[in-house]
């Protein structure tokens, strides 16, 4: 047999191999009684899932918070110093849509249970179902993790349960 043959052969062989590695499996899916079937449908377009405006909200807050430390340094002083960030993000609302009153920021960070890092921005009262969505900034390497999450009223501190008028 020719090398030529020979190595055209093991090439195959290979990509055979390679072939069959790469295919997914399927395991078998959970009886319905414990996983029930939602069927919410697709998101909207460049959206979470479309359930909670406010988590819709937070989350472009959280891209516009990475270009900002990504230009400056630093975080903002202020929520609105973000606004300068919908160049990069698109529009920004700042406003909670179910309470209707501005998000707040609290300069020190607080602490959130199992979140690592700190709260930073935060919903101004706990209007979805007794919670507050919180937006948790985390340092690692120089740079900085931002993300969303919802907090009970039991484990936020005092100082920001009821903010300075």
């Amino acid at each position: 047999m020719s090398k030529v043959r020979l190595s055209l052969r093991c090439v195959l062989a290979a990509a055979t191999l390679v072939a069959a590695a790469c295919q997914t499996t399927t395991s078998k899916k959970p009886s319905s009684a414990a996983v029930p079937d939602l069927k919410l449908g697709p998101p909207p377009a460049g959206r979470s899932m479309g359930m909670d405006p406010c988590i819709d909200q937070m989350q472009d807050i959280c891209g516009a918070l990475l270009y900002f430390y990504r230009l400056k340094g630093r975080l903002p002083n202020e929520v609105s110093e973000l606004a300068a960030m919908s160049q990069f993000t698109g529009p920004l609302t700042f406003t909670c849509p179910v309470s209707k009153k501005p998000y707040l920021l609290d300069r020190e960070g607080f602490t959130v249970p199992k979140a690592p890092g700190l709260g930073f921005i935060y919903d101004p009262e706990p209007s979805h179902a007794g919670m507050r969505w919180v937006i948790v900034v985390q340092e690692k390497d120089g740079n900085i993790i931002a993300r969303p999450v919802a907090v009970a009223e039991a484990d936020l501190p005092a100082r920001i349960k009821s903010p300075p008028k």
